[in-house]
């Protein structure tokens, strides 16, 4: 059976920006996740989608992908993440 090398570049809302390109940048992976649904990241995300029911989501992550989806793709890591938090 093969080994599938997982990373994580978030625990919550507020993670530092620069860990998803250095995740991908930091050596062979197959799999980057990404968890936005701490407790602190929930309401944080309820307050965003009261403001704005168009909102409820992690924005960061649509901006980090915007920054490294090109990186991801051309080393064949798939991303999983719940970023979508209320507004998947």
């Amino acid at each position: 059976m093969a080994a599938i090398r997982i990373g994580n570049a978030s625990g919550f809302y507020g993670d530092r920006f620069a860990a998803v390109r250095e995740m991908l940048t930091g050596g062979p992976l197959d799999v980057l996740t990404g968890d936005y649904l701490a407790e602190l990241t929930m309401l944080i995300l309820g307050r965003d989608r009261l403001k704005d029911p168009g909102l409820g989501y992690a924005k960061t992550f649509l901006r980090q992908m915007e920054e490294s989806l090109g990186l991801a793709m051309e080393r064949g890591v798939k991303v999983v993440t719940n970023a979508g938090g209320l507004n998947p």
